[in-house]
């Protein structure tokens, strides 16, 4: 088989992570479209997809950089450098599995009544919840047992054990990006058994009859059994009133005056989400709207050591990785930095391997997970 010609990568592949070659040789090393492949060229790596030229033609080679070794420096490279077809390892995947789902809608008035549009927004949101379970969220115990009682306070008032506490109108959760504000509503409604509708920030056009509709869509959910309206975002749905923007200052008045305008025969909860509380209306912030502010901060050290021996679990790990000592080193960091960082170890582990080898694999994610300052480098927390 003749060697290969690399080129530039074409401007519309530019951080797509394809690489195009001919469809002989994609047949030849067993490639289907979309296909894992590893590049080896010299100075390191490439881990990218594969996709037929545009030309259908043999002898070229084109990749995307986005997933290759950091020493790898040829982002235009030389149109004299060839590679021979040894240098380009399929990486086996398996597929993943087709799983359909079928939703049974019980209330006939609720059938007839709700457009199918809707529907479909309902279905997305439960199913974007179903795989949210304690390991997402074990450093937000105690936060977890205070919003979980709100949430059970406020859609079932009778259910309260103390009679000093009067029902809640809403819940503001304060925290860092990353920290898992977001995770934490999805859990609390999936173990009380209540529904989630869920708005995440101010889009582009958003007007004050998609926010009505959005709370009547809460009230519908509501009668049908418990239900959270979770304010994904507060910060760009609800920012501080300027003279400048007419539509924006509507838009905030019109969220006050929905959550005023809510009685006890309103059996939901709102919570909201926000890593940016000085940006928001003080006028959100009053008594009546949002009752009860929960400040959720960093992990601790102990909460850190937890969070990477959870996302390890499943990654092969040498003994001698001492998960403390990790720990130490990532002051600051959230729960999504620290699976950013993990996701970073084991990527580099493939792209410096030019042979996908489990047991080669196996040693260098230890050996990396063990150097992490590297990673660190790149991946510094907000």
């Amino acid at each position: 088989m003749k060697s290969l010609r690399l080129l530039s990568v074409a401007p519309s592949d530019r951080g797509s992570q394809r690489c195009r070659l001919g469809p002989g040789l994609m047949s030849a090393l067993g490639l289907s479209l979309g296909s894992p492949l590893l590049v080896s060229v010299p100075g390191g790596s490439c881990l990218c997809t594969a996709w037929p030229r545009p030309d259908l033609a043999e002898g070229f080679l084109q990749m995307d950089l986005k997933c290759s070794s950091p020493s790898l420096m040829i982002s235009h490279p030389p149109t004299h450098l060839s590679l021979d077809p040894d240098q380009l390892t399929p990486v086996p995947c398996s597929k993943l599995k087709g799983v359909k789902i079928t939703v049974v809608v019980q209330s006939v008035d609720f059938k007839k009544h709700t457009p199918p549009r809707i529907v479909h927004e309902l279905v997305k949101d439960m199913l974007k919840g179903v795989h949210v379970h304690k390991n997402h969220v074990i450093n937000l115990e105690d936060f977890d047992t205070e919003v979980k009682y709100v949430v059970i306070e406020s859609i079932n008032p009778e259910s309260a054990s103390t009679g000093f506490i009067t029902s809640k109108t809403g819940v503001l959760l304060v925290g860092p990006p990353g920290v898992g504000k977001t995770l934490l509503v999805r859990r609390v409604v999936r173990e009380v058994g209540a529904s989630l509708v869920v708005v995440v920030g101010s889009r582009p056009g958003e007007s004050e009859e998609t926010l009505r509709a959005v709370f009547e869509r809460a009230r519908s959910a509501a009668e049908e059994g418990p239900c959270v309206l979770f304010l994904d975002e507060l910060d760009s749905l609800c920012p501080r009133r300027t003279g400048s923007s007419a539509p924006e200052n509507r838009l905030v008045a019109q969220l006050l005056t929905l959550m005023d305008g809510m009685d006890q025969s309103d059996r939901f909860l709102i919570v909201g989400a926000t890593n940016q509380p000085d940006r928001l209306d003080p006028a959100l912030r009053r008594p009546g709207r949002f009752d009860r502010e929960v400040i959720i901060g960093a992990p601790t050290l102990q909460q850190r050591k937890d969070i990477l021996s959870v996302l390890c679990t499943r990654m092969p790990v040498c003994p001698s990785v001492d998960m403390a000592e990790l720990a130490q080193k990532t002051t600051g960091y959230v729960g999504a930095d620290l699976s950013a960082l993990c996701r970073e170890a084991a990527m580099h582990a493939i792209r410096e391997n030019s042979k996908v080898n489990i047991s080669v694999i196996e040693d260098y994610y230890g050996a990396y997970l063990g150097n992490i300052d590297f990673c660190m480098f790149f991946l510094m927390p907000l």
